[in-house]
């Protein structure tokens, strides 16, 4: 879709709880991801969004404030009544129809099943 320079490698920064970045590029494969993103706002709190919708396969929203669309893909399967493929598509879609010039994609909580 045009979105990354190289398909082959993904560079992404994570930010801990002492607001210390941390910039990754990495390519196929198992990688030890670093731990200890920012924890959650204190009780009575509205949550962050990336703990906001957890239980859904995936989902996304327009982050005007930013320029910016964020899409949480929790499952690498198909979102009930949909397809991966369209929920890209949706994706592209919100890209385009707000302007933004970057998406955020959170796989964070994307925890495929390995075998050995």
């Amino acid at each position: 879709m045009g979105y990354v320079k190289d398909p082959g490698a993904v560079t992404y920064t994570t930010v801990d709880e002492r607001g210390k970045s941390e910039t990754v590029t990495v390519g196929p494969g198992g990688h030890d991801l670093p731990q200890g993103l920012v924890p959650p706002p204190a009780a009575g709190a509205a949550p962050p969004p990336y703990l906001a919708r957890r239980g859904e396969i995936a989902w996304f929203e327009a982050r005007p404030e930013i320029g910016a669309v964020y899409a949480q893909f929790n499952e690498v399967r198909n979102p009930e009544g949909g397809s991966v493929g369209r929920f890209a598509a949706q994706v592209r879609d919100e890209l385009r129809r707000t302007g933004a010039k970057t998406l955020i994609l959170d796989v964070r909580h994307n925890r495929a099943a390995t075998t050995s």
